[in-house]
């Protein structure tokens, strides 16, 4: 099946003549048998300007152990490809941890993953976790084709795909796919079907995610949408690390244990 989660991963090939911002809200709602809920409400800011710079600020949620300590931890990243550098703020303790920025070549348009054809073996897999130690690094969709004969990742049913045709969302040109996977009944031990459902707006002239949602009866739904998108060109400031803020080099890797 798929493992979804909707939004952008912040860095990598920058996305230049294309600046905005927005609010990415991710709602997760699990409904439990007995009628009971569990919602999680996360909103995020994102910047990016016409140099393919990129911010994302990003609160914490109140729950566990941040929930009994008042103000839930920000955490802001920053992506300078043009400095070929990366920061991850700590704004509690005003400490920048500098960090090299991956060589990636630009994104083009002719680059994006191709919206899937009607036909096409297409898995969505997730970015468990980040890369590099300190760095949050939303997760992003990720588009596999598989060919005849070619191995792919799981034994699971293909989905259908269905294209949706172009939407206009906060005022911004999208276009629409929409994949559905069913599992039939008994290959889980289930007694019906299973139908999971995910369905992805994306901008390609922005190249990124605008709105999406994801079904799946058994984790519950999933909601990820821009809101108060501006197209406008972001303040400078935005992307550069404060002047009160200490600047430091990530820690070093742990050296590997030697085995005589």
């Amino acid at each position: 099946t798929f493992n979804f989660v909707a939004g952008e991963l912040v860095g990598g090939g920058p996305v230049k003549n294309a600046p905005y911002s927005a609010d990415a809200v991710t709602e997760n709602v699990q409904t439990l048998a007995d009628g009971n809920r569990i919602v999680h409400n996360t909103t995020a800011k994102i910047f990016r300007d016409s140099q393919g710079r990129e911010r994302r600020e990003q609160t914490l949620p109140a729950i566990g152990p941040f929930a009994a300590q008042g103000e839930p931890p920000k955490t802001i990243f920053i992506s300078d490809p043009v400095a070929g550098v990366n920061y991850s703020l700590d704004v509690q303790n005003k400490v920048a941890i500098k960090l090299p920025h991956p060589a990636l070549p630009p994104m083009k348009t002719a680059d994006m993953p191709p919206v899937p054809k009607e036909g096409a073996q297409v898995f969505i897999r997730r970015l468990e976790g980040p890369p590099t130690p300190g760095i949050p690094v939303p997760p992003q969709f990720m588009f596999f084709r598989r060919g005849p004969g070619a191995p792919g990742p799981g034994d699971g049913p293909a989905p259908q795909n269905e294209q949706l045709g172009a939407k206009v969302i906060e005022g911004v040109s999208t276009d629409g796919v929409r994949h559905t996977i069913t599992i039939p009944a008994g290959q889980i031990g289930n007694e019906r079907p299973i139908i999971v459902v995910d369905e992805v707006w994306r901008s390609p002239e922005l190249q990124v995610t605008v709105q999406s949602s994801h079904n799946d009866p058994r984790m519950g739904t999933t909601q990820y949408s821009l809101r108060n998108v501006s197209r406008s060109e972001p303040a400078p400031t935005l992307f550069q690390v404060p002047s009160d803020y200490t600047v430091k080099e990530p820690p070093a890797p742990p050296k590997p244990i030697q085995v005589p």
